[in-house]
């Protein structure tokens, strides 16, 4: 009777370990779009991240409803392909959920998701290109995170 009282309460400890770290995770959702410039024909892999059903908000607190930000590798490097812009996002932890596409504008669009308990977290490691492209590369490369805002996120207004 003592091995089954001892196995029950490593049962209900793991679950007890388990919904607790299933609590302290949200979903985040981001959307890749991508089209090839016809000037340049690099592709423009865009990058659409929004909290808590919030549009964008860059380090002032502006919102941009519309922003679009370049993904790039950290080095400021663009992304070559749509395969490659989901093997990047995928390295970093993202799972792709939908690919739709839009044949009137010639656009992509990978829906992806990621479990983490915060924001920034669930941005980590991804960045994206400021200033000119020049040879596939970008004048520089700044963390995502910095340009989205993430106060207030654990407030819900569902």
């Amino acid at each position: 009777m003592g091995r089954m009282k001892k196995m029950l309460l490593v049962i209900v400890m793991v679950s007890l370990g388990l919904l607790v770290n299933a609590q302290s995770s949200k979903r985040y959702y981001c959307e890749l779009v991508g089209m090839y410039d016809n000037k340049s024909g690099y592709l423009n892999c865009t990058i659409v991240i929004s909290i808590n059903n919030l549009p964008f908000e860059d380090s002032w607190g502006d919102v941009k409803p519309n922003t679009d930000y370049c993904l790039v590798e950290k080095d400021g490097k663009t992304l070559t392909s749509m395969t490659g812009a989901a093997n990047y996002m995928s390295l970093r932890g993202w799972q792709l959920k939908q690919v739709y596409s839009l044949s009137l504008v010639g656009s992509t669009h990978y829906v992806m998701y990621k479990d983490a308990p915060n924001g920034e977290k669930a941005m980590e490691n991804l960045w994206i290109g400021d200033g000119d492209v020049r040879y596939g590369r970008y004048e520089k490369a700044i963390p995502l995170s910095e340009e989205i805002r993430f106060k207030d996120e654990d407030d819900t207004n569902d």
